[in-house]
């Protein structure tokens, strides 16, 4: 083979090889940016329920009201007042976030409650949704279920 044509040629495979290379490399990049993205999200989205549980246990309804969308009540004075209400009668004692994970456009907290005396767990799923721009617990009327 003429010096040329090996030059033509390596210069080619040494062309097609970065190719290969940077291709294989930007996707991974691209894949890693993306699960990272979607870990931001989620974990943006625990903070949140944290938030919710946290003004719970301080029993302040002005915060509450800023983490959870209640579709039960009319108003945010009736929720507050309900919530109040909630404090006298609260039958648990801890509730623990054990785990958060993405649905399409929006998250499942899974949330472990453990009730005052007997220390009976329960579990109960809730859908956290993005509302002008912020993640919040969406309340509907759901109902606990008890550990089997």
């Amino acid at each position: 083979m003429k010096p040329i044509k090996r030059l033509t040629l390596g210069i080619a495979s040494l062309a097609v090889f970065t190719s290969i290379a940077y291709s294989t490399s930007f996707a991974a990049s691209n894949t890693d940016s993306q699960v990272t993205a979607r870990e931001v999200e989620v974990q943006t989205a625990r903070t949140s329920v944290a938030n919710y549980i946290e003004a719970i246990e301080k029993q302040d309804e002005d915060e509450i009201v800023k983490w959870v969308k209640d579709t039960r009540f009319k108003s945010e004075e009736e929720q507050k007042s309900e919530y109040k209400e909630m404090f006298k009668n609260d039958p648990f004692d801890k509730v623990v976030i054990s785990g958060v994970k993405k649905v399409d456009d929006n998250m499942i907290v899974s949330l472990k409650l453990i009730r005052k005396g007997s220390g009976k767990r329960q579990f109960l799923d809730l859908p956290v949704i993005k509302e002008d721009g912020k993640w919040k617990i969406l309340v509907t009327g759901v109902e606990t279920k008890e550990e089997e």
